[in-house]
């Protein structure tokens, strides 16, 4: 708690990093930090003992890279021995989203080839995240970012420590949040940040740019979001404080377009999410024309309807028959049932969460395939790091089969971390032969065996998920059925689960996870773990129109639902024949499918199992976040959710494991290393296993403990912790009194020095004094010298050299008196001069001036007179022309008056043609009319006697 008042969030137990989430920005990332612990790995590697650095994730991330290098450098990556992973886990809310976009950066900049040629897969690894969050997060009442899916990121190194690709896992996304999610939270962040573009479009920001760069004026969005759109207003939060996500949607344009998505494509998955909105906001209404047991769109949410099939690039009239109908096969026939509108809305939301859930795995398929390690031959790849980012344990007010396959995960995850820290524990002491009592620990493989069934579960039919797959498979299988099986099965063979009576008839059981109990409500179980979808909704993405527009539906529909399509159009072709087995929509109504098709349960196990054996095959390296509070505000320590947090991660239960047993443990050969200051005088004499037993003899008779408190292994000695705090007490005292000796061996070779200095600064000294007295009598002797000089200079001639300057001074008076005289006279006859050739250049000047203004005058007449010939004759011409102007006018008016008679003909021809042209018009209409309403009643008659048959056919089965 001190540690996190101080702002240390990270500290380690044992090798397990404990991250609390500080909700708030803190400078722990920064890249001088980053550089820090880069460097102190580095020399750590190198066997050198760098600064001892604060415990941080960054530690976790070196460590990983580390132990990857070391065992490419020692050949492990030829047997498949380099791999590592970092396991993060913690409940929602903890922080592992942040933590492992940390661990991701920390690993591409150290991954970091040195031509820098990795630069650019580097940069799509990291512009991963941003895609994944924006279409699978969401917020939860626990977390404004939480992962609603797992990902397990597997970063791909070469031979010299480079990052050459990766590859991305997801396991669970959350579909069922599209049509519903609770109160106070929100549904996935992409839809918030389409609505973001209809507020930014008036603002010069980066959403209205990245929304005009993937054509978001046709997507016509409200712009408010909390009356408009179920899929995005149930939970009545909107806007985040936390998360600008108008910001966040530029950058997932930016991130899409980085990895190598084609643009069209780009565009065509936000108008997907776009339609998805309209989509949800289609409602219906009892059909009143026919026999009135059908539904209809109503009326106002049709716009909503031709909006969601226009951007999705569907059919209009298609997909109101894939919602508002469903297709039904006999063994002989084929029919179409109409649905009421609680099943309409049923298939409108099956619908959506089809779209969204195959155009996610699509945007997974893109991002491999842009951040994948191609080898081009200039690297191979030797190993790789797995960082895993899975959902945390969840315990709601109404746990459904989400929860379930939550909670299995978060216990297969418990399983490992107790295998590695301590099954692997017991089995290390029993290899090296310790004498060691075994202790309990929590293990939680009952719990596994319940769920995905073991040898724990006598049952014929298994775990709960099996169970849960063999009830979708029967004919009539439903939730209530599945409820009575599991009380029926399983209430009397396993300890982990438990209901009442009453429980099993509501269809409720609760299981008692490692982290406590969890009630599941088994309502919409056979749903969600079948997730199929409507034959007719198929077909309607088959039929998806334009080649651009529509290329998104037939990239995102995988081969399944191609399979199950074609299936369905040979069935409507020919009735007789049998759909093929494991298409979707291949069981008939009311009989059990031939083929089992794959579940939701049974994909997800295979998925968790393959995902374990990934992890086994690593040397793992785990980060466990808490959440300080659950409020989700800074400087707000709760002890009792913390220690909560620590008892079911089992870290208490690791820290009991370590005290209880040896947790400090040596080679042979580094026990003698480090304790040989305890027993030098015969430790240098023994080798290997014989010098350690002595040295182990010697140190418990010195340090005084049982010989219980320290074992000595086939490879390592094993210490307990009284035996090694004994033993690095003694160790420290050796030390003192070996530093004393040395202490008082350099003091005497620092007083001999000093001795010797003493002498030789004597001589120095005495030198300096014999300097000082010699110099004292130079100065006493350049003193009296001076003072002689003095003497004669200042009183013997001192009377001569007054008389010169009374000399001096009076002939420099004469000499001015004489030049100032001399200077007068001549400027006087200088200034006389200078006034006589002013006279003079006057006087020669003026008859030329004279001459200058007569000239002036005839100059001036002569122009005057020139001038006055030019105005008569401009006046003349001005004359003339005045009549031709007069001529010229008339003549225009002529023409303007036949330029409107040319206009108003050519007025009344058009104005015939056009009536001519509308009244054919007209005729054409009237035809085209009576052509419609004839094909019009054809069609309905012909409807009418297919429902006659129908009928009648019926009658007679």
């Amino acid at each position: 708690m001190r540690r996190y008042e101080a702002g240390s969030i990270y500290t380690f137990n044992g090798a397990i990093l404990i991250a609390v989430n500080p909700f708030q920005r803190l400078q722990l990332y920064t890249e001088e930090i980053l550089e820090s612990y880069y460097n102190d790995g580095l020399l750590r590697s190198q066997g050198i003992e760098g600064k001892r650095l604060a415990p941080h994730v960054y530690t976790i991330a070196d460590a990983a890279y580390r132990d990857m290098a070391t065992a490419i450098l020692g050949g492990a990556a030829a047997q498949g021995g380099a791999s590592q992973s970092v396991l993060i886990s913690g409940e929602s809310g903890a922080g592992k989203t942040e933590t492992t976009k940390i661990v991701m950066r920390y690993l591409t900049v150290v991954g970091k080839g040195g031509d820098g040629s990795n630069a650019v897969i580097m940069e799509k690894v990291l512009q991963s995240n941003p895609i994944l969050e924006a279409f699978g997060n969401a917020r939860t009442v626990r977390n404004d970012n939480s992962s609603r899916f797992g990902k397990f990121i597997e970063l791909k190194f070469d031979d010299r420590g480079a990052m050459r690709g990766a590859a991305v896992d997801t396991y669970l996304l959350e579909k069922i949040r599209l049509p519903r999610h609770a109160a106070g939270e929100r549904n996935f962040h992409v839809f918030y940040q389409l609505h973001a573009t209809t507020i930014a479009k008036a603002e010069t920001s980066g959403a209205a740019a990245a929304a005009a760069s993937v054509g978001g004026d046709k997507w016509h969005l409200a712009a408010d979001c909390g009356s408009h759109y179920a899929y995005a207003n149930q939970g009545g939060v909107c806007e985040l404080a936390t998360m600008d996500d108008g910001e966040e949607f530029a950058k997932t344009v930016k991130a899409l377009g980085l990895i190598g998505v084609d643009g069209a494509m780009v565009a065509r998955c936000f108008d997907l999410a776009a339609a998805l909105l309209h989509l949800g906001d289609v409602q219906f209404d009892f059909d009143v024309g026919d026999d009135g047991g059908g539904s209809a769109v109503s009326g106002d949410s049709a716009a909503e309807l031709a909006e969601a099939a226009a951007l999705a690039a569907l059919d209009e009239a298609a997909l109101v028959k894939a919602l508002t109908t469903r297709l039904v096969k006999t063994r002989s026939e084929e029919y179409v049932v109409r649905l009421v509108p609680k099943d309409a809305a049923s298939a409108r939301d099956a619908l959506a969460k089809a779209l969204y859930g195959r155009l996610f795995e699509w945007l997974v398929v893109e991002i491999n395939r842009g951040i994948s390690a191609e080898d081009d031959g200039t690297f191979a790849v030797a190993a790789s790091i797995g960082v895993l980012d899975i959902f945390g344990f969840e315990c709601f007010a109404v746990n459904s089969f989400e929860q379930l396959c939550i909670n299995y995960t978060n216990e297969t995850l418990q399983q490992q971390f107790n295998r590695y820290v301590f099954k692997l524990e017991q089995e290390e002491y029993a290899r090296e032969a310790i004498a060691w009592s075994f202790i309990e620990f929590p293990d939680n493989q009952d719990c596994l065996d319940l769920i995905e069934g073991g040898r724990k579960v006598t049952p014929p039919e298994g775990g709960l998920l099996a169970m849960l797959d063999d009830e979708c498979r029967l004919p009539r299988g439903s939730d209530a059925n599945y409820a009575a099986r599991v009380g029926k099965s399983l209430l009397k063979t396993s300890k982990r689960i438990a209901a009442s009576k009453k429980q099993v008839v509501d269809g409720v059981f609760e299981v008692k996870h490692y982290a406590g109990p969890v009630p599941y409500v088994v309502d919409g179980f056979l749903e969600k773990n079948k997730d199929e979808l409507p034959a007719a909704a198929l077909l309607l993405f088959e039929a998806a129109r334009g080649e651009t527009q529509g290329a998104l539906i037939g990239a995102i529909c995988d081969a399944r639902d191609a399979a199950a399509a074609a299936a369905l159009r040979d069935e409507s072709a020919s009735t007789s024949k049998k759909p093929p087995p494991g298409s979707l929509a291949a069981a008939p109504r009311g009989a059990a499918s031939k083929k089992a098709t794959v579940t939701v349960g049974s994909q997800f196990k295979s998925q968790l199992a393959s995902l374990m054996r990934a992890v086994s095959a690593t040397k793992p390296h785990y980060v466990r976040c808490l959440k300080p509070n659950d409020d989700n505000v800074p400087d707000a320590f709760w002890r009792v959710r913390v220690a909560e947090q620590l008892r079911y991660g089992g870290v208490l239960e690791a820290v009991r494991v370590a005290r209880s047993g040896f947790p400090v443990r040596m080679p042979h050969a580094e026990f003698l290393r480090h304790y040989r200051p305890l027993g030098a005088a015969f430790a240098s004499k023994l080798d290997g296993r014989a010098a350690c037993e002595a040295l182990i003899a010697v140190a418990a008779a010195n340090a005084g403990f049982a010989a219980d408190q320290a074992q000595l292994g086939k490879t390592k000695v094993f210490l307990r912790k009284h035996a090694h705090d004994a033993l690095e007490t003694d160790r420290a005292a050796a030390r003192r009194a070996a530093a004393v000796k040395c202490q008082a061996a350099t003091r005497r070779a620092l007083s001999a020095g000093d001795v010797l200095r003493k002498l030789a600064a004597a001589r120095v000294l005495a030198a300096f004094g014999r300097v000082a007295l010699a110099l004292k009598r130079l100065a006493a002797a350049r003193r009296t010298r001076a003072a002689t000089r003095l003497q004669a200079c200042l009183f013997r001639g001192a009377m001569p050299r007054r008389a010169l300057r009374r000399v001096r001074r009076g002939v420099a008076a004469t000499q001015g008196l004489y030049r100032g005289a001399r200077g007068r006279a001549v400027a006087v006859a200088a200034r006389a001069e200078h006034a006589a050739e002013r006279l003079q250049a006057w006087a020669r000047a003026e008859p030329l001036r004279r001459l200058r203004f007569a000239t002036v005058a005839r100059v001036v007449a002569a122009q005057a007179r020139a001038r006055a010939r030019l105005a008569r004759a401009a006046l003349g011409r001005l004359k003339r022309d005045r009549a031709d102007v007069g001529r010229l006018r008339g003549e225009a008016e002529a023409m303007k008056a036949e330029i409107v008679r040319l206009q108003e003909d050519a007025r009344r021809q058009a104005f015939e043609r056009e009536a001519a042209a509308a009244e054919a018009a007209a005729v054409e209409v009237a035809r085209l009319a009576a052509e419609l309403e004839a094909s019009k009643q054809a069609r309905e008659r012909e409807v009418k006697d297919r429902e006659a048959k129908h009928r009648l056919d019926a009658d007679a089965a």
